[in-house]
């Protein structure tokens, strides 16, 4: 599931999806391909993959501690989703990382600091500061690693978030 792998028909690249049968729901599903899979094993690792989907930094200090209340070792696990494929590092631009790691009221004191509307929805505050500011919100961002889910990953945390 998540890999390409050539048609043998065809010849083209074809990735693996879960199956569009009625008979089966995602749960179904889900458990299923963690009773198959030798990594992820547990619904608390997918939940864990799922934090990915928008770009996440590993860094925090506060967040590692929540997860070691549900996973043993998580930095274990997000190098086995690094290994495996299931995450990788990004390199988004600055106004979806305003978005993903800003809240609302962070957003809207940032541009009051530079004296621009604070009105508007996250996407629309992030794109003003970026353009009011771009070095500014750059900096917010330098040195720090984030990482997303894969094409791969990205079709198991879908999958467990519909489960």
């Amino acid at each position: 599931m998540g890999e390409q792998v050539q048609c043998p028909h065809c010849n083209k690249l074809v990735t693996l999806q879960f199956p569009l049968d009625s008979e089966s729901n995602p749960t179904e599903q889900l458990g299923a391909y963690l009773a198959a899979s030798a990594f992820p094993k547990n619904r608390d690792e997918l939940r864990l993959l799922s934090k990915f989907i928008s770009p996440t930094e590993i860094g925090k200090s506060s967040q590692l501690e929540y997860w070691h209340t549900i996973i043993k070792n998580p930095l274990d696990v997000i190098e086995q989703f690094l290994s495996g494929g299931f995450i990788q590092e990004t390199n988004p631009d600055v106004s979806e990382l305003l978005q993903c790691t800003k809240s609302g009221s962070e957003l809207k004191a940032l541009a009051k600091e530079r004296g621009i509307s604070e009105s508007g929805s996250k996407q629309k505050l992030a794109e003003r500061l970026v353009k009011a500011d771009s070095a500014g919100m750059s900096e917010l961002f330098q040195g720090r690693k984030f990482l997303t889910c894969s094409p791969k990953g990205g079709i198991l945390a879908d999958k467990f978030r519909e489960s």
